[in-house]
């Protein structure tokens, strides 16, 4: 899926928004990318609060092709293991300043224990096997399982489902 040729209707703007900007001349996600703030402020019939909106929105939708290219650049690699690829993410990772609290499900002991031990930034723990957690102060084995566990399952809702 191109993200830039997604209709305005899908991009999960209000009604007052989309259609200031179909008025506009704007109808894809491509089209609302290209826009500044300053053109934003000469559409009529856009308000502070619309406009605040529809920037969060081509930030949002920045990012999310930025995280398309990146996945292009792992499947240009030839593989489609994204496991294979661990450059190529960490890179995105350490880009987009991931940090651990994006490691959904994670327990609070585990959690507790990357944080205290100045690990906050998913970048430096995503490929980490049990054993090198392990030799993290206060670490115990449950708690490296669960961050393994924790970062795979990162990988494939972020990465996996565009890959398979």
């Amino acid at each position: 899926m191109d993200i830039k040729s997604l209709k305005l209707e899908e991009a999960e703007l209000s009604i007052r928004s989309a259609n200031a900007l179909h008025r506009a001349d704007v109808h894809t996600v491509g089209d609302m990318l290209r826009l500044t703030e300053e053109e934003l402020h000469d559409i009529r019939n856009l308000g502070a609060k619309s406009i605040a909106e529809i920037l969060e929105r081509i930030e949002y939708y920045k990012e999310l092709s930025e995280m398309h290219s990146a996945i292009s650049a792992v499947r240009n690699t030839g593989t489609a293991d994204i496991f294979k690829n661990k450059e190529l993410i960490r890179d995105y990772l350490s880009s987009h300043d991931v940090h651990i609290e994006a490691l959904e499900l994670l327990p609070a002991r585990p959690y507790n224990y990357l944080l205290l031990n100045g690990y906050d930034k998913l970048e430096n723990v995503m490929f980490m096997s049990v054993d090198e957690l392990m030799s993290i102060h206060g670490m115990d084995l449950s708690s490296a399982e669960e961050i393994v566990k924790a970062c795979k399952r990162y990988c494939r809702s972020a990465w996996g489902s565009i890959l398979e």
